[in-house]
């Protein structure tokens, strides 16, 4: 796992809250009318944590589903439209490129 500085760690928290703001599985629309724009921050660690460590596709995924299935239970025909594994790729490919411009 790399290192990261306090600053960076902010900045990548920041980029994540926006990034699962956008995807918003629950439909709070944060930053619109009363959506409270920290929804999310409890799976930013976590999230963060994964990119950091390099972890594959399926285990970025993996959690992505257990928020929403386990933890926000979100009913299964939904699951499809949300496309977990889309978000993963996409927070993937983000992380990809902050690297890259680093």
């Amino acid at each position: 796992m790399m290192a990261l500085s306090e600053q960076q760690i902010e900045h990548y928290t920041d980029e994540l809250r926006t990034a699962w703001n956008q995807w918003d599985p629950l439909g709070v629309e944060p930053g619109v009318g009363d959506g409270p724009l920290d929804e999310y921050d409890a799976y930013l660690g976590t999230t963060l944590a994964l990119l950091v460590d390099g972890k594959p596709l399926d285990e970025v995924t993996e959690f992505l589903n257990f928020v929403i299935v386990d933890q926000m239970e979100i009913e299964d025909e939904y699951i499809a439209e949300l496309q977990p594994e889309k978000f993963a790729q996409q927070l993937m490919a983000w992380f990809a490129a902050q690297q890259g411009a680093a």
